[in-house]
C-alpha cells in the first residue's frame, strides 16, 4: 500500500492502482463499443444484436445499455424494446462542430453556393483515413442527394474526398494508398491506385475534383479544397446533384462560383498560390 501511495504522489500509477483502474477502463471501452455498434447499424437494434456485434454477454450488454440510458446516450423504444443512440450525444457532436473554425467561416460560402445554384452543398474534412461531412445546405428540389452531417465516407470515391486527397503531401498520400483498400461503391469507382493517382494529379492541376457516379449511382458532384498556409487541405466544399437534373459536364459550369468561395477561404487561412 505504501508503494502504491508513493507512486501516486510521484504522478505514477503503481501496480495496485493499475489493477483498480482496469475494470473501469474496460467498462468504458465496452460502453463505447456499444455506442459504435448502434452508430454503425443506422437502425434500432435488439439487445441480442448489440451483444453479438460487441462480442459481449447479453447480461453485460444490458447493464451497459442501462448506464448509457441513464446518461441519455442511448434510448429504448417502448413498443419494440430496441435500442438506438440517445439525444444526449448531440451535445458532444454540436460542441465539436462549433469548435471547428473552418465550419463557422465556411458557412456563408455554403449558403451563397446553395442560393446561387439551388443545389446541395457539402463541407467535409478528413479524419484519419475517413471523410466526415461536417455541414451542408440542402437543395429546394424534391429529388436531392441524401447525406447527413456527421456521416463518414470514403475519400477516394467522392469528389469532396478527392479534392482533399489531391492536396495531401506525398508521404501522406502514399500512406493512405498503402493502408486503405480502394473498395468500389459503384461500377464507376476508381479502385486502381495508379488510376487514382492520375485522377488526383488532374484534380490538383485544375483546382477542383469531380465525382461522376463513383460514390452513389446517378449522383455527380464537383468539389474544391480549402487550403491552409502551407497548402495543406483543411476542408473541401462540393456541389452535388442527381444526374437527372445535371450531367457532370453541365455541373462543371458552376466551377468558377465554387473556386471563388474556396479560394477566398484559403486566403483567409493564410494560403497564397
Amino acid at each position: 500500500m505504501t508503494e502504491s501511495r508513493s507512486d501516486m504522489r510521484n504522478g505514477e500509477i503503481g501496480p495496485e492502482a493499475a489493477r483498480k483502474t482496469r475494470p473501469t477502463s474496460q467498462t468504458a471501452d465496452r460502453a463505447l463499443d456499444v455506442l459504435r455498434a448502434m452508430l454503425a447499424a443506422r437502425r434500432p437494434l435488439t439487445l441480442s444484436e448489440i451483444a453479438q456485434a460487441c462480442c459481449l454477454a447479453p447480461s453485460t450488454t444490458h447493464r451497459l445499455l442501462a448506464s448509457l440510458m441513464r446518461q441519455n446516450f442511448a434510448r429504448q423504444d417502448a413498443d419494440t424494446a430496441k435500442y438506438a443512440l440517445g439525444l444526449g450525444l448531440l451535445e458532444f457532436g454540436y460542441a465539436i462542430l462549433n469548435d471547428l473554425d473552418v465550419r463557422e467561416l465556411a458557412a456563408p460560402a455554403l449558403a451563397e453556393l446553395n442560393r446561387a445554384t439551388g443545389e446541395t452543398v457539402h463541407l467535409a474534412v478528413l479524419d484519419g483515413h475517413d471523410l466526415v461531412y461536417i455541414d451542408r445546405r440542402d437543395t429546394h428540389h424534391g429529388v436531392r442527394v441524401n447525406t447527413s452531417i456527421g456521416r463518414r465516407g470514403t475519400p477516394h470515391t467522392t469528389g469532396v474526398g478527392k479534392a482533399l486527397l489531391a492536396h495531401l503531401p506525398d508521404a501522406a498520400l502514399d500512406a493512405y494508398l498503402a493502408r486503405v483498400p480502394l473498395e468500389p461503391k459503384t461500377a464507376n469507382s476508381i479502385t486502381d491506385p495508379v488510376a487514382l493517382r492520375s485522377e488526383l494529379a488532374r484534380s490538383s492541376a485544375r483546382g477542383y475534383a469531380t465525382d461522376d457516379g463513383e460514390d452513389k449511382d446517378h449522383v455527380c458532384c464537383i468539389a474544391a479544397p480549402i487550403l491552409g498556409r502551407g497548402g495543406e487541405p483543411l476542408a473541401s466544399i462540393s456541389i452535388s446533384v442527381p444526374d437527372s437534373r445535371y450531367t457532370l459536364d453541365q455541373l462543371v459550369d458552376f466551377v468558377p462560383r465554387l473556386l471563388e468561395q474556396t479560394q477566398r477561404l484559403s486566403r483567409h487561412f493564410g494560403y497564397h498560390a
